[in-house]
C-alpha cells in the first residue's frame, strides 16, 4: 500500500453500514470455500493483551469506537476499491489521537511485524488526521503460555535504544500522546502480572476454549 495510490481514508465503527456488508460478502466468501482451520490456541492470550490494554489506556484517555481503517485503493485494473481492516485500538485527548497496536510477546517476529503495522497504518491515519500518534505495545505473556516467545536481551537492548522511536517500560511509564510521532511500550513479565491482578487471567475466563 503506498499513500499516494489511496484516497477518502477514514476511520468507521463496526456498526457502519457498508463495513457490515462487507464482512458479510468477507463471510459468505470464506463459507463457499470450506477448509479445514487449525484454531491457534495463543490467539486466547492475545485477545485478551489486545483488550487488557485498551481497558486500561481507556483509564487515562478516551476511547474511539471508530477503530476499523477505511480507504479507496487503486486495484491493478486502474480501479479504485474500498478496503478495511480492524486496529488494535484509537484512544484521543486534547493534545491528539492514538493508534495502538498490541502484541501478546516478546518475540522478535512480533516486534518486526508490529512495527511494520504501525508505519503502515500511521500514514493513512495521517492522512485523515495529522494529529495522530503511534504505539507498539509489546506484552510479555510468556508467564501465561510458555509457548509464546520471549525477546533476546541483545534485541531488547538495541529497541531501547532505538532513535526512531520513544520508548516507554512498564505500567508506570504510561505513554503520551505526542502528534507525529511513533512509541514503543515494553510491558515485561511484572506488568503483565500486575494486569492479570487487576483485569484477572484469560485462563480464568469461562468462555476461553479448551485447548
Amino acid at each position: 500500500m503506498t499513500t499516494w495510490n489511496v484516497k477518502n481514508a477514514s476511520l468507521v465503527s463496526r456498526s457502519n453500514p457498508l463495513y457490515l456488508s462487507y464482512c458479510r460478502e468477507k463471510t459468505a466468501l470464506k463459507n463457499s470455500n470450506p477448509r479445514e482451520r487449525v484454531p491457534d490456541p495463543r490467539y486466547v492470550v492475545t485477545n485478551w493483551a489486545e483488550k487488557t490494554v485498551n481497558r486500561y489506556l481507556g483509564r487515562f484517555f478516551e476511547y474511539d469506537d471508530r477503530c476499523i481503517l477505511s480507504w479507496n485503493e487503486l486495484d491493478s485494473r486502474n480501479t479504485y476499491r474500498r478496503k478495511y481492516k480492524e486496529l488494535d485500538g484509537i484512544f484521543f485527548s486534547q493534545a491528539g489521537s492514538l493508534y495502538v497496536e498490541t502484541k501478546g510477546s516478546f518475540s522478535k517476529s512480533s516486534l518486526k511485524r508490529g512495527l511494520l503495522q504501525v508505519n503502515e497504518n500511521l500514514k493513512l491515519l495521517s492522512i485523515i488526521n495529522p494529529r495522530f500518534s503511534g504505539l507498539l505495545v509489546l506484552c510479555d505473556c510468556h508467564l501465561i503460555d510458555p509457548e509464546l516467545g520471549v525477546m533476546a536481551e541483545e534485541l531488547k537492548n538495541e529497541t531501547i535504544a532505538s532513535n526512531e522511536y520513544l520508548i516507554y517500560q512498564g505500567l508506570s511509564q504510561l505513554p503520551k500522546i505526542l502528534p507525529g510521532t511513533k512509541s514503543i511500550w515494553l510491558l515485561a513479565e511484572d506488568a503483565v502480572h500486575e494486569l492479570v491482578n487487576i483485569f484477572g487471567s484469560p485462563l480464568d475466563d469461562p468462555n476461553t476454549p479448551e485447548s
